[in-house]
């Protein structure tokens, strides 16, 4: 959980993400988070992080726990400036979130 919040603030406090889409690759990563957890997390994510919110989150997992798990953040994580979805294949989920900014660009 606190690697979880640092890499946030992390992202947060970098002045090149400006609310930027953001794609977190957890396919090598072995989550074991209580549902507790999940959403302790999202709720920290929604009270902590800046006002210009991401447009779209896209996470990409490697087993269907951890697809689960993040569908549960997804869903405690909902907040109507930012679209969260989950994903396997993490091509897919970089188009998905880099197209939030083709569209805030018009194109």
């Amino acid at each position: 959980m606190d690697e979880a919040k640092a890499g946030a603030r992390a992202v947060w406090d970098d002045p090149a993400w400006q609310a930027r889409p953001v794609v977190w690759d957890f396919r090598g990563a072995k989550l074991s988070l209580s549902t507790a957890e999940v959403r302790a997390f999202a709720e920290f994510i929604l009270e902590s992080q800046p006002a210009a919110r991401p447009p779209r989150v896209a996470i990409v997992t490697g087993t269907d726990v951890d697809f689960g798990m993040a569908r549960m953040f997804g869903a405690y994580r909902e907040h109507p400036s930012t679209q969260v979805r989950v994903f396997r294949d993490y091509d897919d989920a970089v188009t998905w979130a880099q197209s939030a900014v083709e569209q805030r660009n018009g194109q």
